[in-house]
């Protein structure tokens, strides 16, 4: 509501301070909106990854054992 008073005397020419003011907390919410995305996705992309590196650690363990026992018996 107070926003649509704002844009309301815009039109009369007053206010435009404040109606620069709210395109600016717009921009800046939709940014924050936007990394907050990106930071999701970031999380998600470590989390694959760490379980990735989990998974082929313990196969490389695995193997180098195996390979010991291999040549050393």
């Amino acid at each position: 509501m107070c926003i649509q008073a704002i844009e309301a005397k815009q039109l009369t020419g007053q206010y435009d301070a404040a109606l620069h003011l709210k395109a600016q907390v717009d921009n800046l919410t939709g940014r924050n909106d936007e990394l907050r995305r990106e930071l999701r996705e970031a999380r998600v992309e470590g989390n694959k990854t760490k379980l990735e590196l989990e998974r082929n650690s313990g196969k490389v363990s695995v193997t180098a054992v195996n390979r010991y026992h291999q040549f050393n018996i």
